[in-house]
């Protein structure tokens, strides 16, 4: 099912959709739980890493304003 409706979603569209999950998934994980799903976090901020890099000339500050969104 998740990958029926991952298919869905436009090439062109898939990093910033990873992006926005990564974000969600980091805004809305309580510390004790960032352990246990970092990876999964982290997986989608992959995804998205071009993305990150090419919105701002300044990976660092991207990378930064990923994580405080």
């Amino acid at each position: 099912m998740q990958q029926a409706a991952y298919s869905l979603i436009p090439q062109t569209q898939k990093q910033a959709t990873h992006l926005k999950i990564g974000q969600r998934l980091l805004a809305n994980t309580p510390t004790i739980e960032l352990e246990e799903k970092i990876f999964d976090i982290v997986n989608h901020f992959n995804y998205a890493i071009e993305l990150i890099w090419t919105l701002d000339k300044s990976p660092s500050s991207n990378l930064r304003n990923s994580f405080a969104n």
